[in-house]
């Protein structure tokens, strides 16, 4: 007994029994009247065949978010998380830089600083007493320290974000694949 395979029609899906003497030739639908080409003997094997179950289980597709989550937080990961190691290197150099300013000021100037107004008063000080301009100003002091600390919560941040994208590139891992339906068994139609 020769073995029939299950030919979809292009035109009403429904499946038609064809055997593997018709390969190449041309079939015509008995529910439709369409005229279908019957697939080489290799494409043919690839059909379900005749008194086959073709009930099939439910495969999985992977999802297609999977590819885009991971390379998305990858990149985030990277780029974030070199943008905020970088600028935390900075901030702290802002801050060492603030502080060593502090540290010039001499002691008789910097005693009983509590306000910007009371730096100022300090730096007016020095440069009547030695009729030459400290190598301080208050606000280079100010304005370094506020930088620093600023910059230092942005790299937090950057951080904190390319933390964020590790998270969903891992998190890519577990999104759950698609499921394809289960396929009921074919009706067959006699040419």
């Amino acid at each position: 007994m020769t073995k029939a395979y299950l030919l979809r029609c292009s035109g009403c899906q429904v499946e038609i029994s064809v055997e593997p003497r018709q390969a190449g030739q041309f079939v015509t639908c008995g529910k439709c009247q369409a005229s279908l080409e019957v697939p080489t003997i290799g494409q043919l094997k690839r059909l379900p065949s005749v008194g086959e179950d073709t009930a099939r289980v439910a495969t999985a597709i992977p999802n297609p978010l999977k590819p885009w989550f991971f390379v998305i937080g990858i990149a985030a990961a990277a780029l974030l998380g070199v943008c905020g190691w970088l600028l935390q290197g900075y901030a702290n150099s802002m801050i060492a830089l603030g502080e060593m300013y502090i540290e010039s000021v001499p002691p008789e100037y910097f005693d009983s600083l509590n306000t910007q107004e009371d730096l100022w008063a300090s730096w007016y000080q020095f440069f009547e007493e030695n009729k030459d301009l400290p190598p301080w100003q208050p606000s280079t002091i100010k304005t370094t320290r506020q930088t620093g600390a600023l910059f230092k919560n942005i790299s937090w941040g950057l951080l904190g974000a390319g933390g964020l994208g590790l998270l969903l590139a891992v998190t890519s891992f577990f999104l759950p694949n698609q499921k394809t339906g289960k396929r009921k068994n074919p009706r067959t139609v006699k040419k």
